[in-house]
């Protein structure tokens, strides 16, 4: 079986690398240090990838995205993969709950997003619900000709930054799991919208996980996204293409640290003789120090383990999927 990728993916590749290497790595040390990418720094980066015809890549074509495969995003996800969380994002991997947008909701929520003007982020993990939905306490009840949404939302990425948060809540509570959600386009300047502030974290420094609250916000019928009932569906392919591409950059961290650990022990030597061991012990003490890449990406591939979905749930939906094949 030939595993040698297409010509045009070899070049997106080199076009994620080179963006990656320019503009992303000499931000990567300022930004872990200081738990802090600087909101004019992201946007100029993003606008150097719309530019480059890397953002929005994973999107539909016929919403302004990319339209790219799966392979293709894996092979963005590699390259990303050698760099730090925050300044990833700029590249633009964006919800595909977006897809579900209606031609009326285009031109004020797609098109600013696809081009990088505004930020999103989609909110699902709640105090009581990480993995399973359903124990899920958002509410959205119909108000008038809208919805009235109370709740609250913990561990979100982006929000703090988010210029419109994607809600998943409660519609239909005695429904099953499957029909018992709606997605809302929720704006943080929308009254009864509370941001409580960011969580201090071990790792993925400068990538802001956020709370907060719906204290009675009220949406007109324009600000569902999809139909009533479908959010788990939209949800579950948003979570499901995020955990395909988080893959590619699991990859590519390994291959970084590789990398760096080859680079090392062929440059030192101890008792007379190279270096060969796990990477962090490759690098001795200089693995544990901040001054080196090593020390970050041990503190944020931790996490990996949890966001999209624990390992135990990728264990689960892989049995589920090899008992019913």
């Amino acid at each position: 079986m030939d595993f040698k990728l297409p010509e045009e993916l070899e070049l997106l590749r080199t076009t994620v690398r080179g963006y990656v290497q320019r503009y992303l790595r000499p931000l990567e040390q300022a930004v872990d240090r200081s738990d802090h990418l600087d909101p004019k720094v992201f946007r100029d980066l993003r606008r150097k990838a719309v530019e480059l015809g890397l953002y929005a890549h994973n999107l539909p074509g016929e919403i302004g995205g990319g339209g790219l495969g799966m392979l293709g995003q894996v092979v963005i996800g590699e390259e990303l993969g050698k760099t730090s969380m925050p300044l990833a994002d700029a590249v633009g991997f964006l919800p595909l709950a977006i897809a579900e947008a209606s031609a009326a909701q285009r031109a004020w929520f797609v098109d600013p997003l696809v081009s990088g003007e505004r930020t999103v982020a989609y909110a699902l993990t709640e105090s009581d619900a990480g993995s399973d939905l359903g124990g899920l306490k958002t509410r959205a009840e119909r108000s008038g000709n809208g919805w009235r949404l109370t709740g609250s939302k913990q561990f979100i990425s982006g929000a703090d930054i988010a210029d419109v948060i994607i809600v998943l809540a409660v519609t239909d509570p005695s429904a099953p799991l499957r029909s018992r959600f709606s997605m809302f386009i929720v704006e943080r300047n929308d009254p009864g919208f509370h941001y409580l502030g960011n969580f201090h974290k071990m790792g993925w420094k400068g990538y802001q996980l956020g709370a907060f609250s719906l204290d009675g916000c009220t949406l007109g019928d324009d600000r569902v996204l999809g139909s009533v009932g479908g959010g788990f569906e939209a949800m579950m392919a948003t979570i499901n293409t995020a955990r395909i591409e988080y893959s590619g950059r699991y990859v590519g961290m390994a291959d970084e640290l590789l990398r760096l650990a080859v680079d090392y022990a062929g440059e030192r030597r101890t008792f007379g003789a190279p270096l060969a061991d796990r990477v962090l012990q490759i690098f001795g003490g200089a693995g544990y120090m901040a001054d080196f890449p090593v020390e970050r990406m041990y503190r944020d591939a931790r996490a990996f383990r949890i966001g999209e979905g624990t390992s135990e749930i990728q264990r689960m939906q892989i049995a589920r999927h090899l008992l019913r094949a």
